[in-house]
């Protein structure tokens, strides 16, 4: 008799530290702070490359595809290399690439832009909507008699000439120090670009 009482009793110990347990792992699962939510990353934007059209003393003339901030120098690994009849040091290798732009390679016999004798005489071409001037061949009188151009412009823009190389489109004169919207809005009808 003793003995049967023994065992309950033992049962009773046991079943409360099973039950101590089990509601300590019932606290423990309600306690615990919830998961949140998982972050998605979402996949970063890629800029579109930009095409250009590289002419001239080329290995591979035509039109490339590029990534955004490209400089000619890498155009111009893309398309193989220059000619041995390149004249190399008419280009402005650092610059960066726009998109549609164009860059012609000039062969050595050709006279860069900036040592061409331009003949001045007194019958100027005046810039008109008829009679627009070529930016990359205009004297400084020409460039002087353009609205909201004076002497100052006129200097800044045949200095960027010299120094920058050749204008590519007329879009590249808001690159010249003193000209803005407002004064590229009053002359571009009155100017044009021949590529070398």
């Amino acid at each position: 008799m003793i003995e049967t009482q023994s065992i309950k009793g033992w049962q009773i110990i046991l079943l409360i530290v099973l039950f101590t347990f089990l509601a300590s792992a019932i606290i423990l699962l309600i306690a615990r702070p919830p998961r949140g939510t998982p972050i998605l990353l979402e996949p970063t934007a890629t800029l579109s490359p930009i095409t250009v059209y590289v002419s001239g003393e080329i290995v591979q003339p035509g039109v490339y595809q590029v990534p955004r901030g490209s400089r000619v120098n890498d155009l111009l690994l893309l398309a193989g290399g220059l000619t041995k009849n390149a004249d190399g040091s008419s280009i402005n290798l650092a610059a960066q690439l726009r998109d549609g732009q164009q860059i012609h390679i000039p062969p050595v016999t050709q006279i860069p832009i900036g040592e061409r004798n331009i003949p001045i005489s007194t019958n100027q071409v005046i810039p008109s909507p008829g009679n627009p001037i070529d930016l990359n061949q205009a004297t400084f009188d020409q460039l002087e008699a353009l609205p909201g151009i004076g002497p100052t412009k006129a200097n800044a823009i045949i200095t960027y000439r010299d120094t920058k190389g050749p204008f590519l489109s007329i879009e590249d004169l808001l690159f010249v120090d003193g000209i803005g919207e407002s004064t590229f809005e009053q002359i571009k009808d009155l100017v044009f670009v021949i590529l070398p």
